[in-house]
């Protein structure tokens, strides 16, 4: 089980309010497992997430789906619908980018995904 650190009243504490979304960057350090250890570092870690973050989706099949018509736009429109429809888009999350592109689930029942190059 993650452990969850109280993000937000370590933000207020050390004056830090330079992210957009603090939820979504509390969320990251749970997922990277950062430890507060005064204020050194937080702001670029801030900057590290921005650039890792791709975006919210409603489920992490949504993020491929637009991954693979923003890659492949012309070869998959070129295919016909008897092969098109039958692309797994949950196999290619589970097999290909699961395991460099991290999902959490947000407050809003959404999920918040990080590409952690």
């Amino acid at each position: 089980m993650q452990k969850t650190t109280n993000w937000l009243a370590y933000f207020d504490h050390v004056g830090f309010d330079a992210h957009d979304d603090l939820d979504r960057f509390a969320a990251y350090l749970d997922l990277i497992e950062w430890e507060p250890n005064g204020d050194r570092g937080i702001a670029e870690l801030a900057e590290r997430e921005a650039d890792q973050f791709i975006g919210e989706y409603e489920h992490p099949v949504e993020y491929v789906e637009q991954l693979v018509q923003d890659a492949y736009n012309y070869e998959i429109t070129a295919l016909p619908a008897w092969i098109t429809n039958h692309v797994d888009y949950s196999e290619i999350w589970r097999s290909e980018l699961s395991h460099d592109h991290y999902a959490v689930d947000t407050p809003a029942g959404n999920v918040w995904i990080w590409h952690m190059h």
